[in-house]
């Protein structure tokens, strides 16, 4: 009896003893299984990095499943940059349940993850998480900010090829260029769902303030789904001249983004935009030649959709291609002179659009003031002394749109309903559609056409001023994004509210329980080119998006075009031609009754100068917009 009473004391001393040894002990509150509850700053004494020295000494026998648990209420600043493991994923996740934007008061604020600033010597911001292999952040809230306010330039920065980062439930904030990039080196995929991305501001560029960049090499994938952006500086996604393999844009709210949403030179292919709300959204103007390293290389205005053709003639009258060939090869099995119209596959529908009227008041006012295309810029061509500038608050530009109405030559490029409905009526909008925050956007857009003096302002709660609490997001959310507008509501390719579905529970659980089935939709109308339809099983009420308009025929035109549209019942409806600046040039018809299914008007414009025009569809509950052109 007394040796196995020795030898269980032997067994226990030696657990314990082996529990003590671990190198990450010190930093851990608890060890759940394959979870180890991290430290915070407090309960490291007012000391930071307990993030980096857990992932750091976490190295022998680790299994596959291992989770860093970040604590509610937890803040855990990085004096040192976080590398992560070359040959293992890393998972860190906060403690919590549910959306962050339905997130009360009593939740608890999500764990903080910063920059932290202890003397002049001792402080940092910026690149604060390098990954070498995949990582999976969520239910968190991060800022490449240091807490004494120093902005950095970017949060999550790829250290090596070829892999994924994905963002889940997380809130970030202020940047002085965007939220993550891989810059130098190839191959990352990135994955963002349910995230809460205010105040992507911080620096004095038109172009800073967003969410990613890739300035140097190609991007493999971008998934963005049920994510709200709210109040943006720059270009919210870079994705320049890449034609990166799968773009995503599913069911996200964008809101008082001065800058172009979705960058592009216009080479993507296998691109779906669709089920989105974009409220004034891409307002900065344009003059011909500006930022011309990173947007269209016909030095056209950027519409919140850009696809350019692939193939240009060069100063030598040789066809070139505009990518490289390498791809082609390594992702179509053929030859680059193969690939041709047929392989380039974009799918852009059902998307919610609004404008307010004064956002147009951003070119009239930089023409006003004669301000001048910003020619100091090395990312700017100013080939033309007398350009004036003109709208981004479109769609499309004239080469996009002629592009997705040319059937015969490009059948895949697919473009379904744009829901044009006016206000969201959000429920609570803290602001964001109001006078105020609407004149800080038009100042900041149009500060922004040279080099303002100061960033983009910060859109806060009054308890919760920027100046005073650099790190911490407004929590609970500050808005209430979720809204009655008919149209939305019911305008997504199934049915759902358009936008960001965690505004909406119930809608958000139908869309996750019907996964698959969703995507399965999108990919097959992507394709095969075919149009989407819209099951309603939530009522009898009309499904907004079953208004078809058409597009004008013969278009281009001079001077009179064929506008047809198709009803489901008899209503009234009213159409009216728009220019560019948004002002009404055309009534053609007004509130007028028509019978179900089609009917056609003709437009003569022959009292009009050449250029793009805008011809708008209303009826009781929903506005339909397309464009044309006018060359005399």
């Amino acid at each position: 009896m007394k040796k196995l009473t020795l030898l269980l004391i032997m067994c226990v001393v030696g657990m314990a003893s082996a529990y003590a040894q671990a190198p990450y002990d010190e930093y851990v509150d608890e060890v759940r299984g394959d979870t180890l509850v991290v430290k915070d700053f407090v309960g490291m004494g007012n000391n930071p990095n307990s993030l980096v020295n857990v992932v750091s000494a976490d190295s022998v026998d680790v299994p596959e499943g291992r989770v860093y648990l970040l604590q509610r209420n937890g803040w855990y600043p990085l004096l040192e940059d976080l590398f992560t493991p070359t040959d293992r994923a890393v998972e860190i996740v906060g403690e919590g349940e549910g959306s962050v934007v339905q997130g009360t008061i009593d939740d608890g604020y999500p764990a903080v993850i910063s920059g932290i600033f202890l003397s002049e010597s001792e402080s940092n911001e910026g690149d604060l998480f390098q990954f070498q292999n995949d990582a999976t952040l969520k239910n968190v809230a991060m800022t490449p900010t240091h807490s004494e306010g120093t902005i950095g330039w970017t949060f999550f920065y790829a250290a090596s090829a070829n892999n994924t980062l994905t963002l889940d439930n997380v809130i970030m904030e202020t940047t002085q260029w965007v939220f993550a990039q891989s810059n130098d080196y190839a191959g990352t995929e990135l994955i963002i769902k349910n995230s809460y991305f205010p105040n992507m501001t911080g620096y004095t560029c038109r172009r800073n303030g967003g969410v990613y960049d890739n300035v140097s090499n190609n991007t493999q994938t971008i998934h963005v789904e049920n994510t709200t952006h709210v109040m943006g500086a720059g270009t919210t996604y870079k994705m320049r001249g890449y034609p990166i393999n799968q773009v995503t844009f599913n069911h996200n709210t964008f809101v008082n983004i001065s800058g172009q949403v979705l960058g592009t030179w216009g080479h993507q292919n296998d691109y779906i935009v669709t089920n989105n709300l974009f409220v004034n959204a891409n307002v900065q103007a344009y003059i011909t030649g500006l930022d011309a390293a990173e947007f269209d290389q016909d030095y056209l205005p950027h519409g919140l959709i850009n696809v350019d053709t692939l193939r240009y003639v060069d100063v030598d009258g040789q066809e070139r291609l505009g990518i490289d060939s390498t791809w082609i090869r390594e992702n179509y099995d053929m030859e680059p002179s193969e690939f041709g119209p047929d392989d380039r596959k974009v799918l852009v529908s059902h998307n919610g659009i609004y404008w307010n009227d004064r956002v147009y008041e951003i070119p009239q006012t930089l023409n006003n003031n004669g301000v001048e295309c910003p020619a100091d810029e090395a990312e700017s061509d100013c080939i033309d002394p007398n350009a004036e500038w003109v709208s981004q608050a479109m769609t499309m530009n004239s080469r996009t749109q002629a592009m997705f109405d040319n059937d015969e030559m490009w059948p895949y490029l697919n473009e379904g309903p744009w829901i044009e409905a006016g206000a969201p009526e959000f429920t609570d909008d803290a602001g964001l559609m109001g006078d105020e925050i609407l004149q800080d956007l038009i100042d900041w857009s149009v500060s922004a056409a040279s080099t303002p003096d100061s960033y983009m302002p910060h859109w806060r709660s009054p308890e919760n001023p920027y100046e005073e609490n650099v790190i911490y997001s407004d929590y609970p959310v500050y808005a209430d994004l979720s809204y009655s507008n008919a149209a939305y509501l019911m305008g997504s390719t199934d049915g759902q509210p358009l936008g960001d579905l965690n505004w909406f529970p119930d809608a958000k659980a139908s869309f996750e329980a019907n996964y698959d089935a969703h995507y399965a939709t999108l990919r097959t109308a992507l394709e095969t080119g075919a149009e989407i339809g819209v099951s309603n099983e939530r009522g009898s009420l009309d499904v907004p998006n079953s208004i078809k308009l058409d597009q004008n025929y013969p278009n281009p035109f001079n001077p009179t075009t064929q506008i047809s549209f198709n009803l489901p019942q008899a209503q009234e409806v009213s159409l009216k031609v728009y220019d560019m600046l948004g002002r009404e040039v055309a009534t053609l018809v007004n509130n007028k009754r028509f019978a179900a299914g089609e009917s056609s008007v003709t437009f003569d414009a022959s009292n009009l100068s050449s250029g793009m025009y805008i011809y708008r569809l209303t009826s009781s509950n929903i506005t339909i917009s397309k464009k044309m052109t006018l060359i005399k």
